[in-house]
Formats: C-alpha cells, sequence, structure tokens
C-alpha cells in the first residue's frame, strides 16, 4: 500500500561534500513473469563527482549451491540531480556553490533458478565525511542487500520505496519520518532498523558485508544524541526522532519484510543517510527571520508573509517534483493539486527559506 508523509517535518534533502561519495543506495527486483527478474540498483551520489557507468550485482543461494554476479548498465538518463529543493539552482551538481546529490540507476534483467535463500547485493566505496556517527567514513564502504524466496513467492515483486534517502531532520523539535512505500502484490510489510554494511565481503548470508563501525556512543538504533530515544513502528515504519545536536550526520539502515501466508518471502534493506538542520516548517512565524508562510485551506491560497519581497518562488510535491517557479510574487493558489504534503521554498536576495503545508 502507498503511504505519504504526515504529522511533523522530516524533510528530504542533499548532504554536500566535495569528492566522489555515497550518500544512500538501494536494491530491487521486479518480476517479469515466471522466474525472470528485473534487478535495479539505485545510488545517490555527492556532487560534484564522476558517476560510474555499471554496477555489479552478487547473486547466490546456499540451498541451490549457486554464486553469480550480474553487470547493471546505467540506465540512459539516470544520475540526475536528486530532490533539488534547497539547492536548486545553484546546486553543485550544475556547477553551483551550493549542495546536491545526483540519483544513479541502474538495471538488467535476470532468469533465476527456484530457491527459498536468493540473496543479492551490490557494494559501492566511499562514504560521505558528513557521516559524523561513523568511525572514518570516508574509508568506510557501503553495501545495499534484497533477498528473495522465489519458491513460497513465486514471482514476486520487491517493495518499492517512493522517497529519498537523504534526509535533513529539524533540530530540537519532533520529527516523523514515514516510509512511502509500495507493494504491488499485497503482502504483509514489517519494518525495522538494521545495522548498515560496509563494502568488505562477508560470504553468502544475509549480511554479505560486515557491519559497519559506529562511532561511540551511537548504535544503528541509537543514531543520533535526542531528547529521547529513537523508536520505529514495525507496522508502518514510522521513525520517531527529536535530535538536540545541531551538526551531526548519521547513516542509518531501514529493512522492509515481506511476508506472503506467513512465510517470510523477501526483504529489501536501504542505507540512507540524516543530518540535522535548524531548518523551518512555516507551521508558526519565527521573528527571526524575514519571511513566514501561511496557507488558507479554504481559498487553497499560500501567502508569504514579510517586508522583503522574495525573489523566486518554488512549489515541490513529497517527491522531490518541482510543481511551479514563480517570480516576484507572495502568494499562489494549489486548489489544482492533489490533498497531501507540499514544500514551499523561497529565495530572496541570495537566502533561501523553506516551509512545509499540509493540503486537505
Amino acid at each position: 500500500m502507498k503511504r505519504f508523509f504526515y504529522s511533523s517535518l522530516f524533510l528530504f534533502l542533499p548532504v554536500f561534500v566535495s569528492a566522489t561519495h555515497v550518500i544512500g543506495g538501494e536494491l530491487t527486483y521486479q518480476c517479469m513473469g515466471g522466474n525472470v527478474y528485473k534487478l535495479r540498483v539505485a545510488l545517490w551520489i555527492d556532487c560534484p563527482g564522476v558517476t560510474p557507468g555499471s554496477v555489479s550485482v552478487r547473486a547466490c543461494s546456499n540451498s541451490c549451491n549457486v554464486s553469480t554476479s550480474y553487470n547493471l548498465p546505467q540506465i540512459l538518463g539516470t544520475c540526475q540531480p536528486s530532490f533539488p529543493m534547497c539547492s536548486y539552482p545553484n546546486s553543485a551538481c550544475i556547477s553551483g556553490p551550493d549542495i546536491g546529490v545526483l540519483k544513479c540507476e541502474y538495471e538488467t534483467t535476470v532468469t533465476l533458478t527456484s530457491c527459498t535463500d536468493w540473496i543479492f547485493y551490490t557494494t559501492y566505496c566511499c562514504r560521505s565525511a558528513a557521516a559524523t556517527n561513523v568511525i572514518n567514513p570516508l574509508a568506510s564502504g557501503m553495501a545495499v542487500v534484497a533477498t528473495l524466496d522465489n519458491v513460497n513467492g513465486p514471482c514476486n515483486t520487491s517493495p518499492t520505496f517512493f522517497n529519498e534517502p537523504i534526509a535533513f531532520a529539524c533540530c530540537n523539535q519532533g520529527n516523523i519520518y514515514n516510509q512511502i512505500t509500495g507493494e504491488p502484490d499485497g503482502d504483509s510489510l514489517v519494518y525495522s532498523l538494521y545495522n548498515p554494511l560496509d563494502d568488505n565481503a562477508n560470504g553468502c548470508t544475509t549480511t554479505p558485508a560486515v557491519p559497519l563501525v559506529y562511532a561511540n556512543p551511537f548504535t544503528y538504533l541509537q543514531f543520533l544524541t535526542t531528547l529521547t530515544p529513537i523508536t520505529l513502528n514495525p507496522a508502518n515504519g514510522d521513525i520517531f526522532i527529536h535530535p538536540i545536536n545541531c551538526n551531526e550526520g548519521s547513516v542509518i539502515g531501514v529493512k522492509v519484510s515481506e511476508y506472503r501466508n506467513g512465510n517470510l518471502v523477501g526483504t529489501i534493506m536501504r542505507d540512507i543517510i540524516v543530518r540535522e538542520t535548524t531548518m523551518l516548517t512555516g507551521n508558526v512565524e519565527n521573528e527571526q527571520d524575514d519571511f513566514s508562510i501561511t496557507f488558507d485551506q479554504a481559498s487553497q491560497v499560500v501567502s508569504v508573509r514579510g517586508d522583503k519581497q522574495p525573489d523566486l518562488l518554488w512549489l515541490y510535491d513529497v517527491s522531490g517534483r518541482e510543481l511551479r517557479v514563480l517570480n516576484n510574487t507572495k502568494q499562489t493558489n494549489v486548489s489544482g493539486f492533489n490533498p497531501g504534503i507540499y514544500f514551499v521554498l523561497i529565495e530572496s536576495g541570495g537566502s533561501r527559506y523553506s516551509y512545509k503545508i499540509l493540503k486537505n
């Protein structure tokens, strides 16, 4: 079932480092019929940087005594800037001075035998220096993993994430990060946190690479300095976090386990990075800022309040898709858009301000 953001802001935005480093990744699969599957890898990489033209996915099964590798070429037209809300139009992805991340996608079609314990994984080095909760991130790699039981789950397609795995958590306030996933087969999903993996091989197991080492006192369950312990709801994947150190960057792993008739038929594991920020939500006025946002549900008008005139105003949906760009205006009507979460970005005098609205 497709799910959407709600409640407090946990906004997906890029984290910038001035060299080529991986920010996040995931590996998914789609059944094309019978035992024919499309394998897909997505990598989020710092701008500027050189992106790989292809990636290698290892596939193995102990029960079937199979171990092989597949080459996944880059999908033509991918490696595009990902969620440019905070950095557009001056993103490092287009030679600008601001933060930026490229999303690159790779895929190939394979034919598998029927096995209960397929493991797929790919590795990439190295991580971003923004990951302050990891020991020596620039020397640490990443492995993303998916599993499949195509005996008890014939022609199973893995769940799919609809949001980006790069996040800013608003500092000194509660945030809810909702896993926006789709499940085409109608299977039951269970969410959990897992210890992200380094890129050192560990054999054909459900952890085919060695676990990433966190800096003390952090763990994969408590990955930021928070007011209250981080919690995750296994039924819907909601992660509640109230960060209190505004300068931390954290690697976290989110696993989605897929059950059919009580049998575990697949998992996907997503590697993401979270960075704390003092970003405003726009839900209340802040006198320290030049602008604030109001939204009238009756008229469906978003209004900008403040003494200055915005140079530019952008409207984005929850997936980061740009919907509207306006010049020198303090109002925009959103009546033509579906209910949901939207983000407003204002630029004025070289400064940018980001807000969230909820359209009923």
